[in-house]
């Protein structure tokens, strides 16, 4: 299985940084990456995603969520499809 981790320094409290990480509506403001999340933001539910690849079709995806631990972890675990 493949995984995607990234890590960087942010020069912002965990407040904020949680704050924009859970406002799946606004992620198209700053991940172009991921510029379509939608769902709850709780363990078990279900997210719906799209992934945006230079020079591939954008990916549509559905994934759980695994782990919310508010200012510390959010971690979820799907696959691509169609």
């Amino acid at each position: 299985m493949a995984v995607y981790r990234t890590t960087f320094p942010i020069d912002a409290s965990s407040e904020v940084v949680w704050g924009v990480l859970v406002d799946f509506g606004r992620y198209s403001e700053w991940n172009p990456s991921l510029p379509s999340i939608a769902g709850d933001c709780r363990v078990g539910s279900t997210v719906s995603m799209t992934l945006a690849m230079p020079g591939r079709p954008s990916a549509k995806v559905k994934a759980e969520l695994t782990e919310v631990v508010p200012q510390q972890r959010l971690v979820w675990h799907g696959q691509g499809r169609g």
